[in-house]
């Protein structure tokens, strides 16, 4: 009796084993090549995109430290010079920033090492912004600046993560943060009070009752959250003993105003002073013993622009 062996089960196990692997062949290779571009593409940080996870700092971060922060911390010092404000403040903004990038671009146009807007460069006559020295000067001239135009009951760490989030935002915004918080029965000079607030400026019922209007609030708290990590790890990495960012970071040393006496200087100063189309508002004038304003802004930019002057002599 002969006996005939069906085939076709066999058959259709070997077929199915071939899709089965060559599917997975594919999809694998289809992954590594997937994994490959997004290694490979040229990412840019703005804002607060780069702020890591709280208590974390990217393990890249120690090596740019090694390799990147030499070629501009001699810059972070002479900007910290001029404003009276922490080298390495300036330095985790900036690393927050493009991570010491100086062409990092943003969808919106906001640019360079310290991420200004044409609109600051040009006040902070920033002319390249995709000029590391140009704009870490400018960046830490801004910082001081709005430092210096918060309101004077705002002290200590307080103040510098309202400036650090105003850096982000906008003065203007950080303003409106502070009147929100006031309305919610929450203490307007507290940044732990302010943070929780600034979220609420992206929600119409809220940012409706603002002077600035909508903001990415969330943004900005994640922002000092990440400048202030970098600020820790750096401190750590360049094992230097400086002022730690819970005490005040700027230097009020008084001087003598320098005298201006050309119209052309008092152009360049009112130019210098006038932050309005960002949201910073002039100082009050506070009288000094010579009659004139004792604002240290006043004094940043009459320095600049007295430098300016001699320079060009």
């Amino acid at each position: 009796m002969d006996l005939e062996v069906d085939t076709r089960g066999r058959w259709l196990v070997r077929w199915t084993t071939v899709v089965i692997v060559s599917g997975s062949l594919l999809c694998t290779q289809t992954v590594q090549d997937a994994l490959s571009r997004l290694a490979n593409l040229d990412w840019t940080c703005p804002g607060a995109s780069c702020a890591p996870p709280p208590g974390v700092v990217h393990s890249s971060f120690q090596g740019d430290v090694r390799l990147l922060l030499p070629q501009y911390r001699d810059h972070f010092r002479e900007a910290a010079e001029r404003s009276g404000v922490d080298w390495q403040l300036l330095a985790a903004i900036g690393y927050q920033e493009s991570r010491w990038n100086p062409q990092a671009v943003s969808p919106t146009g906001v640019r360079g090492l310290m991420m200004l807007t044409n609109e600051t460069a040009a006040l902070l006559k920033v002319d390249d912004r995709e000029d590391a020295v140009q704009s870490i000067h400018g960046g830490s001239r801004l910082l001081a600046l709005i430092l210096r135009r918060l309101p004077q009951q705002i002290r200590g760490p307080d103040r510098i993560a309202m400036a650090l989030a105003a850096y982000n935002q906008g003065l203007g915004h950080l303003l409106d943060a502070r009147t929100l918080t006031a309305m919610r029965g929450g203490d307007p000079d507290r940044w732990a009070d302010v943070r929780d607030t600034l979220p609420l400026l992206a929600e119409p019922r809220w940012y409706s009752q603002t002077r600035y209007g909508y903001a990415r609030g969330d943004e900005a708290v994640g922002y000092v959250a990440g400048v202030r990590q970098y600020y820790e790890a750096l401190r750590s990495a360049t094992d230097e003993h400086v002022t730690k960012l819970a005490s005040p970071v700027l230097v009020q040393t008084p001087a003598k105003p320098i005298p201006m006496r050309r119209a052309a200087s008092r152009n360049k100063l009112s130019a210098c002073l006038d932050l309005s189309h960002i949201g910073i508002a002039p100082a009050p004038r506070t009288p000094g013993t010579d009659g004139k304003s004792a604002d240290p802004a006043s004094f940043i930019c009459r320095v600049q622009v007295a430098s300016a002057e001699q320079a060009s002599r």
